[in-house]
């Protein structure tokens, strides 16, 4: 699980999400977004061979959203990030647990792609 996503884009970073001491900074939640975003599209379309409409994207993004954890109504995986989670042993980012974070998201799509109808359908040849 940790190989699915290794490698993102560079695209999908900013320079400035994440301070020299560690922390997070106000452009991480944006970037964050659309990371999950890229994993989520990538992974329908090498398996269902279509985009995530918006619903979709909403829903799987909002799985790991940290601000909607403390929601009545939704209990999501707050604690998964796809970068920059901060080992201070290391005093650096611990690129393993970003990948395994990605690999648990990827998890989460995959589970709720299986769900689909169209994944089980065939559309006959003419």
């Amino acid at each position: 699980r940790t190989e699915l996503f290794e490698a993102l884009p560079a695209e999908l970073f900013a320079a400035d999400e994440i301070d020299d001491r560690g922390r997070k900074l106000h452009t991480w939640y944006p970037q964050e977004r659309i990371r999950s975003e890229y994993i989520i599209n990538m992974l329908f379309l090498s398996i269902v061979g279509r985009y995530a409409n918006s619903e979709e994207i909403a829903f799987l993004s909002d799985l790991i959203d940290y601000e909607k954890y403390y929601s009545d109504t939704f209990y999501n995986f707050y604690s998964i990030d796809l970068y920059g989670q901060w080992d201070s042993d290391l005093n650096e980012i611990n690129v393993l647990a970003d990948l395994k974070d990605r690999g648990e998201f990827s998890r989460l799509v995959l589970d709720y792609i299986s769900r689909l109808s169209g994944v089980y359908e065939f559309r006959a040849l003419k």
